[in-house]
C-alpha cells in the first residue's frame, strides 16, 4: 500500500550490495573447475551443471539468486566483453589477485548487457569490446543487471525443469504429481519411484505388447524382446471331474477330465533374446535384473495375465560344465556335452525357460 514503511525484515538490493569486498564466507568455495594441473575447465562444463554444483558444494548457503541481496551469492556472473564466436557457455572462472576475499567472477557467452548476446546498440558497449579508457565504470554498472538476469534465469530453470528438481525416491512435487495422476501407490514390492520410468505404459487403459517390451528394456536395454500375446499354458481345474448324485456333470457341458486344462488367453509369451554377457546372468535365477523385470511386470500386468519368460542366447556365452561350478544352473545354462574345441558343432544359440511372472516362489 501506497504510504506503507517498508518491512524491517526485509532486505533491499543498495547498490553496494554488489560491491565485490565482501565477508569471507564460512563455506569456502573450492575450485572444483580447476583440474589437477590448475588448469581452467569451466569452458567444459554445462551452465545448469556449474551451477548445480557449486550450490551443491556450499549446501549451507541460500540457493543462487534467491535473496534481495547478491552478497549471499558465492560468485559473480559477467558476460565475457569479446564479440568472437562463443564455443561454450562458460569462458573461464577469474580471480582477483589484488582482492583474494572477492567472489570469483565467471564469464559466459550468452543472455548479458555486453559482449556477443548483448541487445543494446554498439554505441553504449564498443568502449567495453575494446577496452578503452574509463571502460570499466560502464560495465561495472551493467555488471550489476547481468549477474542478477543470468541467477533469476538458472532459478527459473532449477523450478521447471523435472530432472533438476528430481529427488531421491521421487519425493519431489513434480514426481508425486506423476504418480498420483497415474495411480502409483508405495507397495513392498517395489519402490514406487521405480515406477515413474514406466508412466507412459501405465497411463493407457489396456496392457499392450509395446508396454510389455519397454518395461523389459527399460531395465534390459540390450535384450531384444518379441510378445506373443497368446500362449497355451496348464491352469489348474477350477471343478474336477467325479462321480456324485448332488453334483452331476455331463460330458460335453465344460467336463475337465483331470486336474489341469489349457488355456490360451491367460497367459502371454515373451521371447528375449541378448549378446550381452552381463544382462544373460542377470537373467538366471538370483540375478537382480530378473527380479526387477519379474516384479515390474507383476505391477504393470496386474493380476488379470500372467506372463512365460524365455531367454535365447548364443552359444558362446553359455558356460562349460564343470562341477562346482556357481554360474551354472540346471535347466538354464548348463549344455551338457560342451567343450572348448567343439563349439563349432554345438547348435549356435541355447534357449532357457526363465519361467511365469505368477508362480510361487
Amino acid at each position: 500500500m501506497a504510504g506503507t514503511p517498508p518491512d524491517a525484515g526485509v532486505v533491499l538490493m543498495m547498490p553496494d550490495d554488489f560491491d565485490d569486498d565482501v565477508k569471507k564466507k564460512e563455506n569456502v568455495l573450492k575450485e572444483f573447475w580447476r583440474d589437477k594441473d590448475g588448469n581452467d575447465r569451466a569452458h567444459a562444463f554445462n551452465f545448469y551443471r556449474f551451477c548445480q554444483l557449486l550450490e551443491k558444494q556450499l549446501s549451507d548457503n541460500k540457493p543462487l539468486g534467491s535473496t534481495f541481496s547478491p552478497k549471499n551469492d558465492a560468485v559473480r556472473f559477467r558476460p565475457h566483453p569479446g564479440m568472437g564466436f562463443p564455443v561454450s557457455e562458460l569462458k573461464a572462472v577469474e580471480t582477483s589477485e589484488e582482492r583474494p576475499d572477492a567472489p570469483p567472477t565467471v564469464r559466459t557467452t550468452f543472455m548479458g548487457l555486453y559482449g556477443v548476446d548483448s541487445p543494446l546498440p554498439t554505441g553504449y558497449i564498443d568502449d567495453i569490446t575494446q577496452r578503452r579508457e574509463g571502460h570499466e565504470a560502464l560495465e561495472a554498472f551493467l555488471d550489476i543487471f547481468n549477474h542478477r538476469m543470468m541467477t533469476q534465469f538458472y532459478r527459473i530453470w532449477r523450478k521447471y525443469n523435472y530432472p533438476a528438481t528430481f529427488e531421491e525416491g521421487g519425493t519431489d512435487k513434480t514426481s508425486r504429481s506423476l504418480m498420483a495422476l497415474t495411480g502409483i501407490t508405495d507397495s513392498g514390492d517395489v519402490p514406487a519411484s521405480r515406477l515413474l520410468a514406466l508412466l507412459q505404459p501405465l497411463v493407457r487403459t489396456t496392457r499392450t505388447a509395446e508396454g510389455i517390451t519397454s518395461v523389459i528394456r527399460s531395465q534390459a536395454p540390450n535384450t531384444q524382446v518379441t510378445v506373443k500375446p497368446h500362449k497355451v499354458t496348464r491352469i489348474p481345474a477350477g471343478k474336477r471331474a467325479r462321480f456324485s448324485f448332488s453334483a452331476q456333470q455331463r460330458l460335453g457341458d465344460h467336463l475337465v477330465l483331470g486336474s489341469e486344462t489349457s488355456d490360451a488367453n491367460y497367459c502371454i509369451g515373451v521371447e528375449m533374446f541378448t549378446e550381452d554377457p552381463t544382462e544373460a546372468n542377470g537373467w538366471l535365477p538370483g540375478g537382480q535384473l530378473r527380479e526387477d523385470v519379474f516384479t515390474l511386470l507383476r505391477v504393470y500386468l496386474g493380476c488379470d495375465y500372467d506372463a512365460s519368460l524365455t531367454l535365447t542366447i548364443p552359444m558362446k556365452l553359455a558356460p562349460l560344465p564343470r562341477l562346482g561350478d556357481r554360474t551354472l544352473f540346471a535347466g538354464y545354462n548348463v549344455v551338457l556335452g560342451l567343450r572348448e574345441d567343439n563349439l563349432d558343432k554345438m547348435p549356435e544359440q541355447v534357449t532357457m525357460k526363465l519361467g511365469r511372472i505368477r508362480d510361487k516362489r
